[in-house]
């Protein structure tokens, strides 16, 4: 690699598409939803219920069989269906 060229894991275009889908995603959030937990996430229900949003951006949220844990949007899967 070049010295000083930049080293880029994804490409910008699909990087600016990543974060404005997860923007849009978070947007749709609302306390007292019933949200599918992403697939990454260590927990062995499928669903968390959002209660607040924090003032950095994560979710209180209470998952069945668990309780209550902090969540960041990226956790949360808004397009189940896709």
């Amino acid at each position: 690699m070049a010295k000083g060229a930049p080293l880029f894991l994804i490409e910008p275009r699909s990087l600016m598409a990543a974060i404005a889908d997860l923007q849009h995603c978070a947007a749709q959030l609302q306390a007292g939803q019933w949200v599918p937990l992403a697939a990454s996430v260590p927990f062995e229900s499928a669903e968390a219920l959002l209660l607040c949003r924090q003032c950095n951006g994560q979710w209180i949220a209470w998952i069945p069989d668990y309780g209550e844990v902090s969540l960041w949007p990226i956790e949360l899967d808004c397009h189940p269906s896709e």
